[in-house]
């Protein structure tokens, strides 16, 4: 897996934390970490909460790409 780059823009782009964005969706911090590292697949209902939360769309932030 790649690393979620337009995730991780926005976070920044906001000059919010990973940390903040996820105490705002009740997630452990690990794991949006994760997330943004590309080590984790995000469920259909983390991708809504965290574009939410960002006041994004879900096909902002995700891809829909499968890496191999």
């Amino acid at each position: 897996m790649s690393k979620n780059i337009a995730l991780k823009t926005e976070i920044l782009r906001q000059g919010i934390t990973q940390y903040w964005v996820a105490s705002q969706i009740e997630m452990i911090p690990s794991r949006l970490s994760e997330i943004v590292c590309g080590w984790r697949t995000p469920s259909e209902d983390e991708k809504e909460r965290i574009a939410s939360v960002l006041g994004k769309s879900v096909s902002e932030l995700f891809s829909e790409t499968k890496n191999d």
